[in-house]
């Protein structure tokens, strides 16, 4: 199979299983009858995870993915009250809280790959070797403006001595940014996973991705109104149980994590272990770390005027949803051990 038509099926692949395959899981999100129902939203990542590993298959509630090609028709579904949590990148939840939205932060998601999958990539013959020869280029970020790869590359300016003001930027949808970049229109792209790796694919070369600039967290956030319905909130702590067993298990299955995403891509398992080499995703408690790097977070918003006035974050979290003292809490052994896909 050529490079381009492996690019194409990687990029249709993931995007059908994200938006095809779990879109007609969210149609389908009424409850049954005197059950309670959870509607999870996300973006292609939590998804396939707890499928995989099989944590919510007996899950004694009803509960439904829905998953968003981006961050902002996610939390459009949001504030319409069509979901009950919703994930994404913290900066993406922390925009959502600032802009007034009736939610509170109840958990982490940590691990590399949040660090590993944003980058800024180059062709592979450009002769710009470092952020710092960046000066006087044109730039294009294919993430939202002020998300997670605008800030990185405020981030990888700063630390190159340079400021946003010595370069060009602009901004495109993924998949034209992604398609420009492979016909060799864009020299300079911004961008994440899995268009990130679908560019290193196409023989870019990645000058910096988002260790030491990015945070590494990704937040759950709860709706106000389903924490106030007590089965609701019981059931909420119960997913964030079952979906921190799950990241458990793709850990330490790393294998069987691959093959379940051929089977739930059709792509190839070479690319489907690149993926997983990535690293895996872990929810988690909220802790004062955690509150006091989203602290860390805020005040760039405000340094870089995306925010308007200092903001103390803390109201913006509720710990107490999923307590640490209930993290490794037993659920059902069917739940625990997982299943091979």
């Amino acid at each position: 199979m050529n490079a381009t038509r492996t690019l194409a099926l990687l990029l249709s692949a993931l995007l059908l299983a994200a938006c095809g395959k779990s879109g007609d899981r969210a149609g389908d999100a009424g409850s049954s009858a005197g059950k309670t129902s959870i509607v999870f939203g996300e973006q292609r990542n939590t998804r396939p995870i707890a499928e995989a590993a099989g944590t919510l298959e007996d899950a004694p509630y009803d509960f439904k993915f829905a998953t968003f090609a981006t961050p902002s028709t996610e939390f459009e579904a949001f504030r319409s009250g069509a979901l009950d949590l919703a994930s994404s990148n913290d900066i993406t939840v922390l925009n959502a809280a600032q802009s007034g939205l009736k939610l509170k932060i109840v958990a982490e998601i940590s691990g590399s790959f949040l660090q590993k999958s944003v980058g800024v990539i180059v062709q592979g013959n450009s002769p710009v070797k470092s952020i710092g020869e960046l000066k006087g280029k044109k730039i294009v970020v294919s993430t939202a403006r002020g998300g997670s790869g605008d800030n990185l590359l405020y981030g990888a300016l700063k630390e190159a001595g340079l400021t946003q003001g010595d370069v060009s930027i602009s901004y495109a949808p993924f998949n034209d940014a992604l398609t420009a970049f492979r016909s060799g229109d864009i020299e300079i792209l911004v961008t994440n996973d899995p268009y990130l790796i679908l560019a290193e694919q196409a023989s870019g070369r990645v000058l910096r991705n988002g260790q030491g600039i990015n945070s590494g967290l990704g937040l759950i956030a709860a709706s106000e109104a389903s924490l106030a319905d007590p089965a609701k909130r019981a059931a909420i702590q119960d997913v964030l149980k079952r979906l921190t067993q799950a990241g458990e298990w793709v850990q330490q299955h790393p294998d069987e994590y691959a093959a379940f995403l051929v089977k739930d891509t059709g792509i190839e398992l070479s690319l489907a272990k690149l993926l997983v080499a990535r690293g895996s995703a872990t929810v988690g408690p909220i802790s004062e770390t955690t509150i006091a790097t989203e602290q860390n977070v805020a005040d760039q918003l405000v340094e870089r005027s995306l925010w308007s006035r200092p903001t103390d974050v803390r109201a913006y979290f509720d710990a107490s949803v999923y307590p640490a003292a209930t993290e490794n809490a037993s659920i059902t052994q069917s739940s625990a051990e997982g299943h091979s896909p």
